[in-house]
């Protein structure tokens, strides 16, 4: 029939039926695939989404086709479990998990699940409520990091729970690492899993408040930057020897490496290195033969230095680095005792390089 205007009214949109006898119009379900998988990633919450599964039959398996899962605070471990072992997609692109006080147990169920699907970034993050955390660094048990074949980038942030590397397997997709607040355990040392044998790919690797750790060493061609910042050795023995090898590294920053007795730089390509905190254990203490740096750094293409540690020509060698445009390094205290050990180390580095394009320091 037609309208006064002589125009044919469109259809409506076919009811669905409530069972009260109440009829609504259903246009979400009518919706293609792609947009509603799109529309549950916008949830950020894998059990909401799973809950969708309650509204039709359309829906029942929609959720086990998203690309990613993400898993906030706090979250069980089973459920996790049971969430990947159901899950459909051809390819799981990234997987985000908190938990809140964590121990082994919180993934220990998945995580060997997550290993075999993962093709993109895995995210763990660990929250911590109880005080004293740092002083419990490995108290609270261990758990394996299984080998994560197609997975980019891996972020752990775990608290300080204990973790061990498996000595099996090769990160072969792997770019980005990075590693917070954790216990690392034995017999697979973190060079030996960073390392091109085992992570050929690997681009950036960050490493801050780590326990555990002794002498190590880095052997990478892929390697564009490092970061290792508040590193504690295992034992009263110190870090002892650290080595970083690549023929790519541009960047590197070393912060806070506790009780470092010796460090050794080969990275033909980088520019960029920053040190701080490694051999002097205070810049307000005297300067003292446990002070005393053991380096070997050979950067010939280094051109920004920032150098806040203890230094000794006698024991540090930078090798040639003509192209060093800039360089920072500790204040200077002018007013003061003689003795404050800085002071000296500002000094003798100077006295290394004939010209700086670039200084920077302050006078205090």
């Amino acid at each position: 029939m037609e309208d006064c205007e002589g125009e044919i009214p469109a259809k409506r949109p076919k009811l669905s039926y409530d069972s009260d006898g109440s009829g609504s119009e259903d246009c979400l379900s009518a919706l293609p695939d792609d947009i509603l998988i799109h529309i549950l990633l916008e949830l950020f919450n894998a059990a909401a989404v799973a809950r969708t599964s309650v509204l039709s039959t359309r829906w029942r398996r929609l959720w086990t086709l998203l690309p990613g899962l993400h898993f906030p605070s706090p979250s069980d471990p089973q459920r996790i479990r049971l969430a990947l072992e159901s899950h459909d997609s051809p390819v799981l692109r990234f997987l985000k998990v908190r938990v809140r006080d964590g121990t082994p147990n919180s993934v220990a169920p998945w995580l060997p699940i997550a290993a075999r699907r993962l093709s993109g970034r895995l995210s763990l993050i660990n929250r911590v409520i109880r005080n004293g955390s740092e002083g419990m660094a490995g108290e609270r048990g261990a758990f394996e990091l299984p080998c994560f074949e197609k997975a980019t980038s891996i972020r752990l942030e775990l608290g300080f729970l204990g973790v061990s590397m498996t000595p099996l397997g090769v990160f072969a997709g792997l770019t980005d690492l990075f590693l917070a607040r954790l216990q690392l355990h034995g017999p697979c040392t973190l060079g030996d899993v960073v390392s091109s044998p085992r992570c050929p790919v690997l681009r950036y690797l960050s490493v801050d408040n780590a326990w555990g750790l002794g002498n190590f060493a880095i052997q990478s061609d892929s390697l564009l930057a490092i970061t290792l910042k508040h590193l504690h050795p295992a034992d009263a023995l110190g870090l002892g020897h650290v080595s970083i090898q690549s023929k790519s590294l541009l960047r590197m920053k070393l912060a806070s490496l506790l009780s470092l007795q010796q460090l050794t730089i080969m990275a033909p390509a980088l520019e960029h290195l920053f040190v701080d905190s490694c051999f002097a254990k205070s810049c307000y203490a005297k300067a003292s033969s446990h002070d005393q740096p053991v380096a070997n750094i050979c950067a010939p293409r280094l051109m920004r230095l920032i150098w806040n540690d203890a230094y000794d020509p006698s024991s540090t060698q930078f090798g040639n680095i003509e192209n060093l445009q800039w360089l920072g390094t500790y204040p200077f205290r002018v007013y003061g005792k003689d003795d404050y050990a800085p002071n000296s180390y500002f000094l003798r580095l100077l006295q290394c390089f004939e010209l700086i394009p670039n200084l920077k320091f302050r006078l205090v």
